[in-house]
């Protein structure tokens, strides 16, 4: 097992052309130029359930944070898409995604526990005092650490940490100029809790919920647009199993959503001959 850490960095977006889908999968390993490798991460059932670390943050009311979370779960599984996008993106089918709220929790451990693993909580958490992860602090926005199977890329937990100690976080309908928008930030965030990638390998610049920057009292990231709806439909379709790419053909066509690799057979044994054999006596 291991785990990946996707992340939203502030600063400019990234200008790309445009292709006919810009939805990426986020996959196991990495070859030597950094490059996934691996199978696609998926969750392997339908219905995921998160909690809010107890404590919130000093800089939103708990109730109001707590609120705009389960707001930014609800735009993935209702498919809520930007109104200016609803002409451009035509019919697609749907996903029977439930992701719901548990009650806070005084968890702010981020991982798994294999050793008890009934006891593992999907954690959403603010890190007000201290940010932990010390690799270029002052631009990471939030991250979200997946742990997951290496061989069959079934996620097993999915934690989201927003770094409240190094940005000012809004949930205002207008955030303030010099604010991050919560919303905005937790969308992008449950796109990687839910196996998405950012676009930027393939395409960016339609203002995509999965684009890896955001600017200042940025909103744009709020609602879904085309590609992050089709990558969402294409991993969890409605009443069908989770889809991949064909395993001849991961490319761009199919977000590079490369399929779980093959288990081996369990080994066997079976009898080549048998002996009744000879052995000495006692007397």
């Amino acid at each position: 097992m291991a785990s990946i850490l996707p992340w939203l960095c502030c600063g400019a977006l990234w200008a790309h052309a445009a292709v006919a889908q810009a939805f990426v999968c986020a996959r196991t390993g990495a070859d030597a130029m950094g490059q996934s490798t691996g199978p696609s991460l998926s969750w392997n059932r339908r219905q995921i359930a998160y909690a809010l670390n107890e404590r919130g943050t000093a800089q939103i009311p708990f109730a109001q944070a707590a609120n705009t979370l389960n707001q930014a779960f609800a735009v993935w599984q209702n498919l809520t898409l930007s109104p200016n996008m609803v002409a451009q993106c035509g019919a697609l089918p749907g996903t029977d995604l439930k992701l719901s709220p548990l009650p806070p929790t005084a968890d702010d451990w981020v991982g798994y526990n294999f050793l008890d693993p009934n006891r593992n909580t999907n954690l959403l958490v603010f890190r007000d005092s201290e940010w932990g992860h010390t690799t270029d602090a002052g631009d990471i926005i939030a991250v979200t650490s997946t742990t997951y199977s290496g061989s069959t890329g079934e996620i097993l937990d999915a934690d989201i940490e927003f770094n409240s100690a190094s940005f000012s976080f809004s949930a205002a309908v207008l955030p303030p100029s010099d604010s991050t928008d919560l919303l905005n930030t937790a969308v992008h965030e449950i796109g990687h809790f839910l196996g998405l990638a950012h676009c930027g390998t393939v395409a960016c610049g339609r203002q995509e919920v999965m684009e890896p920057t955001a600017a200042t009292a940025e909103t744009t990231k709020r609602l879904l647009k085309c590609d992050d709806r089709a990558g969402l439909v294409f991993k969890y379709p409605a009443g069908k199993p989770n889809a991949f790419c064909a395993a001849s053909k991961i490319d761009a066509s199919c977000g590079f959503c490369a399929p779980p690799t093959p288990t081996p057979l369990p080994p066997r044994v079976a009898t080549l001959s048998s002996d009744a054999g000879r052995g000495s006596g006692c007397s």
